[in-house]
This record gives structure tokens, sequence and C-alpha cells, in this order.
């Protein structure tokens, strides 16, 4: 599990996990986008879901810190996130 803080402005870039992330927004708003579909927008108390392997970023375009929580499935010994270019 992973509590995040999101500035303003910040964002992840394109990447993919090698197992499933569960996350839900507390605080502010955030935009997720999934490669090959169009981008959502979550709110405190939404929550959203990014399969194993799935290209996908995250970004706070608002002017106030998001607070997030995200709990990665992944196999022991494996990293968290693995960057694509």
């Amino acid at each position: 599990m992973v509590l995040i803080e999101w500035p303003p402005g910040t964002f992840t870039g394109r990447h993919t996990h090698p197992g499933d992330e569960y996350a839900t927004v507390f605080e502010g708003t955030l935009t997720g986008q999934k490669e090959n579909a169009e981008a959502k927008t979550y709110g405190p108390g939404q929550s959203y879901h990014n399969e194993a392997g799935v290209v996908h970023e995250a970004k706070n375009a608002s002017n106030q810190v998001v607070k997030s929580l995200s709990i990665f499935v992944v196999e022991k010994g494996k990293p968290l996130i693995q960057p694509v270019n």
C-alpha cells in the first residue's frame, strides 16, 4: 500500500505494473488514462483499477494537493512500477 500526496501539476508518466493496482482518491481530483482509452477523472471516495501490464498514467491537473491510496498486488521481489517510453 502506498499513500500518495500529489502536488498540483504532478503526473506519473506512462507506466505499467507487474500486478494489479487498486486505488482510491481521498482528497481532490485525479485524472487517469489507460492506453487507447479516454481519460477519466476521479474525486473523493472514488476508486479505480489498473490491470497488470496495462499502460496507463495519472495526473493532478488541479491547483490543489490530491491524496490517494494505491494497493498493489505484486509478486514479492518485483518492482511496483515499470516506466514505458
